[in-house]
């Protein structure tokens, strides 16, 4: 605030019409240590209003128009595969698309390519982004800016059996709870099934944790032979099978 003053007044005023009014004085008091805020300038320019691509590279990152509350100027760089997008703060309001041209893989490599966001202040943590695969162009839209990076996901899932083992004896339990664990892409589906007919395994995600409830009595033989077959978001898969007794 400058050093200006300043009267200010409120009134209020009934159905009736009668009023009343309140001034308020205002005396401004100048600030010299206040320092001027100065806007970074980079070569990429947003308007609100218009939509925009940025491009480098093999990358490209397309802004709908009214993506942004306001203009602003974007950091925008492109390293290898790791897209830099300016900092996550800024809030937005619809999403964008990020496009990576794939066509330098191998063709056995592509389908196991996925966006990742990178998290945590030494960028070490992946984050699966969904993403679409159509010819050489991998496609993922997101509503954060960030940096981002391709990421390959090979491995499959893990499943760990948690309260059995093969061959054990289940007649006191209510509960069948398997764990499952996907360390790149994440857990897409997931099928059990028993003596060959599909069963209800419901999935905790915050625990990682399926389960299946016994009293759906669903599962009525003595004998029982259990098969788990769970997927990642790029296709790779994993089996469990054992065989547990109720009676």
């Amino acid at each position: 605030m400058d050093s200006t003053s300043y009267v200010y007044k409120i009134k209020v005023q009934d159905y009736k019409e009668n009023d009343v009014v309140i001034k308020i004085p205002i005396r401004g008091k100048l600030n010299k240590d206040l320092e001027p805020t100065f806007v970074k300038t980079t070569p990429y320019f947003i308007t609100y209003n218009q939509p925009k691509t940025l491009s480098k590279d093999h990358v490209s990152v397309f802004f709908p128009k009214n993506t942004f509350y306001e203009d602003v100027y974007l950091d925008f760089d492109v390293s290898a595969d790791t897209l830099k997008l300016h900092k996550p703060q800024i809030p937005l309001t619809k999403n964008f698309t990020i496009n990576y041209d794939i066509g330098k893989y191998k063709d056995s490599d592509k389908n196991k390519l996925f966006i990742a966001r990178v998290n945590g202040k030494k960028k070490k943590y992946l984050s699966y982004v969904y993403s679409t695969k159509k010819g050489n162009t991998m496609t993922a839209k997101s509503k954060s800016l960030g940096q981002y990076t391709l990421a390959m996901d090979t491995e499959e899932p893990k499943i760990k059996p948690v309260n059995f083992s093969d061959g054990k004896w289940l007649s006191n339990y209510r509960y069948l709870k398997v764990r499952l664990s996907d360390d790149l892409s994440g857990i897409k589906n997931y099928r059990a099934t028993v003596n060959g007919k599909w069963i209800l395994m419901e999935f905790d995600a915050k625990k990682q944790m399926l389960t299946h409830d016994f009293n759906d009595k669903v599962v009525t033989d003595t004998k029982n032979n259990l098969k788990i077959i769970v997927t990642d978001y790029v296709g790779n898969s994993a089996t469990v099978e054992a065989t547990f007794f109720r009676k």
